[in-house]
This record gives C-alpha cells, structure tokens and sequence, in this order.
C-alpha cells in the first residue's frame, strides 16, 4: 500500500481502524469488523534506478472465523472459503476505494489522501481445530487446539509429580 507517511500512519489507530473495516468489507457478508486483526509496518520499494522510495505500507491481516460462525448447518471451513472468494475476487483499486470509504465514514477522510493499494497476495486459509468440553461446574465450553494440547501437557506433569 503506498501512503503518504507510513512512519505515522502505521501507528494510527483512525487508520488502522479503517483499513481494518476496508478488508472486512472486502471479504463479504459475513465478515465483521471484529473478526479482522491487522499488522501494519513500513516497507521500502527499490525502483528501477536502485533509489529507496519512501511511502510503502505493507499491511499482513488474519481473518478469524468462530467454529460457530455457519448458521443452518454452514460449516465454518465454508464460511472461510466463501471469505476467501471474496477477498480473490476484489481487486487492488476496488480495495483501495474500501479503505477510502471506511475512512471515510469514520470521519477520517484527511487519513484517505494518497492512499493506493498496489497489490493483493493471495490467501491462505488456516483450519484451528476446537473441541467441545465442559468446565469444572459442567457448563459447555470450546477450546482451540492449542490450549487443548496447553491442558494435556499440564495434566501430563501434573500426573507425572503426582507419582510415588
């Protein structure tokens, strides 16, 4: 992304929270605000005569999709591929004018000057598995993965000091 002052820009929190609700809006219906974390850091660009160029924001963002995010037997993984579509499917200017207008509307038009997407990676799609349990009063809970493997590693020591 070019930007006119990506040392100030990149800590924004006005427009970080519009490029957040600009990729939220580019990646469909079922995507809020909410769910997209975004990292911002200043890149540099070499032009064909090896100058630096100033202006490069490179912006890395993770959609999370809860296991709970399909409605009527829609599972999350296709909730995810349909994310996915949609963020392929939009190109670079359309993303840009989801961040102007999301600046935009939050009030934040002067943060949209100078403002261009340059190019768009293509995604990838991460499954983290969750499991269903219950907590120690017996109400149900999920947990991701990883906790999970967190918890049986710990039962594991705990058993292990629990020997004779």
């Amino acid at each position: 992304m070019t930007v006119p002052n990506p040392q100030v820009l990149k800590d924004d929190l006005a427009f970080k929270a519009g490029v957040t609700k600009g990729i939220a809006n580019m990646s469909g219906n079922a995507v809020t605000q909410a769910m997209v974390a975004v990292d911002l850091t200043v890149g540099r660009r070499l032009d064909l005569g090896g100058r630096r160029l100033s202006g490069a924001l490179n912006v890395a963002y993770t959609i999370t999709v809860p296991h709970t995010a399909g409605a009527g037997g829609v599972t999350a993984q296709a909730v995810a591929s349909q994310i996915k579509t949609a963020i392929v499917s939009t190109t670079p200017a359309q993303l840009t004018a989801k961040i102007i207008k999301a600046l935009t509307d939050q009030g934040q038009g002067a943060l949209a000057n100078g403002v261009t997407v340059d190019t768009k990676s293509e995604p990838t799609a991460t499954v983290v598995g969750t499991y269903e349990t219950t907590d120690a009063f017996g109400h149900p809970r999920t947990i991701t993965a990883v906790r999970a493997a967190v918890l049986a590693a710990a039962a594991a020591l705990g058993m292990r000091s629990c020997g004779p």
